[in-house]
């Protein structure tokens, strides 16, 4: 049971680089506080300033339940581990964030929300990136576009240890443009619950893959990258009046209006490039003076979660 009267207890298991900036999220979630971290790698000198020193550290997640008594606990570990932690935690009756992908299967998915949802805990997965400024911005404007027309989603990534292969890392990273791009088909069509056709796939051992997606007369183009440079990840969204491109690396997101027909389309380059080059300004400030830090919707994401299970607002 959570206790509504103090702060929310919260636990951490797999203590990462990631987890790092699980930690930094969770401190500034107000009325939060870190009481146990499970991960048998973890030093205590690695997380000063992000843990109290009252919080406990230990090897698992048994002990995590035993020592920390925690009221949700975030899953920061290898994928193939999520489910498992993901069951023993509901059968504690401690709420969960799941970091993504949050299941291997749709099956193993679908078990886990069933289950929690018979025992009364709140899940989270892992989605932040729907929860940074240009996935924001470009939901709400993508009506002011017109008709959807397609959609493409890119990342371009590196391979960021040695231990895992290209194929894994891709089936990492993947998740964070499969879901702003199905959110984005879902908005500009205005079908939530219509079926996504898989019509087209590539994927290749290099960690590159290729997809087209339908939805209605909306097309959905998926492109993830090992190969590919630079590092980028933004989506371009295509109207029947305008076009949108909502970048993860600037944070902004930059719109041309308009048919682009005649002398006009002289300009549309220039269109493109004023805005472009203002938002990087604006960006680069942004993060020299700390405004933000590696993942802004990570934060957001966390805060709304904690209000979710305080019972102050709806979870999205």
């Amino acid at each position: 049971m959570t206790n509504q009267t103090g702060p929310l207890r919260v636990g951490l298991v797999g203590c990462g680089k990631m987890g790092l900036h699980h930690l930094a999220a969770i401190k500034k979630a107000p009325g939060a506080v870190v009481v146990g971290i499970a991960d048998p790698l973890a030093d205590r000198d690695d997380l000063e300033g992000l843990v109290p020193s009252e919080a406990v550290i230990v090897p698992d997640v048994e002990a995590l339940i035993a020592q920390a008594r925690p009221d949700v606990v975030h899953i920061v570990t290898p994928p193939h581990t999520h489910v498992p932690l993901a069951r023993r935690l509901i059968d504690a009756g401690i709420h969960l964030y799941v970091e993504k992908p949050f299941a291997m299967t749709r099956a193993d998915a679908e078990e886990v929300l069933a289950y929690a949802a018979e025992r009364g805990v709140k899940v989270c997965a892992g989605h932040q990136n729907l929860f940074e400024q240009p996935a924001i911005l470009a939901r709400e404007q993508i009506g002011s576009l017109g008709r959807t027309v397609h959609i493409e989603s890119f990342f371009s990534f590196r391979q960021v240890r040695r231990t895992i292969t290209a194929a894994d890392q891709a089936k990492d990273i993947m998740p964070h443009a499969v879901y702003p791009l199905v959110d984005q088909m879902r908005a500009g069509t205005r079908l939530q619950d219509a079926p996504i056709e898989v019509a087209g796939m590539d994927v290749r051992t290099s960690g590159d893959v290729y997809a087209l997606l339908r939805l209605h007369d909306c097309t959905g183009v998926l492109i993830v990258t090992l190969s590919g440079r630079p590092i980028e990840q933004y989506q371009t969204i295509v109207g029947s009046n305008g076009v949108m491109r909502a970048d993860y690396v600037t944070g902004t997101i930059n719109k041309v209006l308009g048919s682009g027909t005649g002398p006009g389309i002289l300009l549309t380059p220039f269109r493109h490039a004023w805005p472009m080059l203002k938002a990087a300004i604006a960006n680069v400030f942004h993060v020299v003076l700390g405004h933000h830090g590696s993942y802004p919707g990570l934060t957001v994401l966390v805060k709304q979660f904690y209000a979710s299970i305080r019972g102050r607002r709806r979870h999205r």
